[in-house]
């Protein structure tokens, strides 16, 4: 009954907001949690140069595109250049409600794919916080990440989504998506992706959809990647 009532509530204030806003722009910062797996990394250097990179989300109606800000690389030091590819941050997340299309723009060993994304089961939690003056309820949602071959073990770990239901929109940060509220805050097993700056229009804009690289399923890709871990690791030997 409880959970009946707060996505009521939700409904009936995306209503009121829809009304008033068709578009927006929202920064978030990334900053790294939990361990390094690689001994090398220090994670103290790397969120001090994580300040250097921003993440946008542009949304309008029923369109939404997540990158990372480009600079140019001489204002990158070594340490940005890495905090910019840990926690799957990279490429571009693109995001169509009307088709039903949901994809990363992904490049890996200079191969670029467009992945086809799952859509996520979510549990929405009554729990509650403020992000940029806006009350925000937890979901979560249990992500399994694939092993690229057979002798390693698949990773399952719990994500939090906090999403903001006087925001009327679906969309979020990465692969994060189709909750009644726009998602201010992803916490990974190794990330933050929190918002620092929103800022919302009653114009819309161009939203351009990613077209480069061979499309594939969630599924396909995974096993695309595995046959090209495989076949490196053959070169080496």
């Amino acid at each position: 009954m409880h959970k009946f009532l707060l996505i009521l509530f939700i409904l009936i204030t995306n209503q009121i907001i829809a009304q008033e806003y068709s578009s927006g722009i929202i920064t978030y910062k990334k900053q790294f949690i939990g361990k390094m797996k690689n001994p090398l990394l220090k994670k103290d250097r790397l969120n001090e140069s994580r300040a250097q990179l921003n993440y946008i989300l542009k949304f309008k109606s029923a369109e939404s595109l997540f990158f990372l800000e480009e600079k140019m690389e001489n204002d990158l030091n070594r340490n940005s250049a890495l905090a910019k590819r840990i926690g799957g941050t990279s490429g571009q997340y693109y995001i169509d409600i009307n088709n039903q299309t949901f994809l990363q723009q992904t490049e890996i060993f200079s191969q670029k794919f467009l992945v086809m994304l799952d859509e996520k089961d979510y549990s929405i939690t009554k729990e509650s916080k403020n992000i940029q003056g806006y009350k925000c309820f937890k979901a979560i949602f249990k992500k399994i990440e694939k092993a690229p071959n057979e002798n390693l073990k698949d990773i399952e770990s719990i994500v939090e989504v906090w999403f903001a239901p006087e925001l009327s929109f679906p969309f979020g940060p990465l692969e994060y998506h189709s909750l009644p509220g726009l998602i201010l805050e992803v916490k990974t097993n190794n990330i933050t992706l929190t918002a620092t700056k929103i800022s919302l229009n009653k114009s819309n804009f161009n939203i351009e959809r990613p077209c480069d690289g061979q499309e594939l399923t969630e599924k396909e890709y995974m096993n695309t990647l595995e046959k090209i871990v495989k076949n490196l690791s053959r070169e080496k030997k």
